[in-house]
């Protein structure tokens, strides 16, 4: 993915990743290898090295200057411009496996994107923002 390469599997019924640049005490063994059918097609439907079977959908609203962006590229997985407003705004819903998928991204397009859904996430980014910076409440 973007040149990095991961080694996905499941870890006690859980699917994870794993960086394959970070594996270290490696253990290698002779034993066959039989891949899980079921799990090859859950990862080949995946467009996103974030999983999760438990998805939650993403709402963002995007102001002019990063919409065209938005529109040209999938930056968030199952991507979909929701609306497009006559002011050039625009509300793109996805979904993420976990909210450091999102934030990222939220905060390289600052001040041009905020977090509309889910509830409590963009307050979030603000508390994490504020202390960045030195102040508080």
């Amino acid at each position: 993915n973007e040149g990095v390469w991961y080694l996905q599997a499941t870890d006690q019924g859980k699917v994870k990743s794993y960086a394959v640049s970070r594996i270290d005490r490696l253990l290698v063994s002779m034993e066959a290898f039989t891949p899980d059918t079921e799990l090859v097609d859950y990862l080949q439907k995946e467009d996103t090295v974030w999983l999760n079977q438990e998805k939650t959908e993403v709402v963002l609203k995007v102001l002019p200057p990063a919409a065209s962006y938005f529109q040209r590229r999938q930056l968030i997985g199952s991507q979909k411009i929701e609306m497009t407003f006559k002011d050039g705004e625009i509300l793109v819903s996805g979904l993420i496996a976990h909210q450091n998928q999102i934030l990222p991204i939220v905060r390289y397009w600052i001040p041009y994107v905020r977090v509309v859904r889910p509830d409590g996430l963009q307050a979030e980014l603000d508390a994490q923002l504020k202390t960045y910076v030195g102040l508080s409440d």
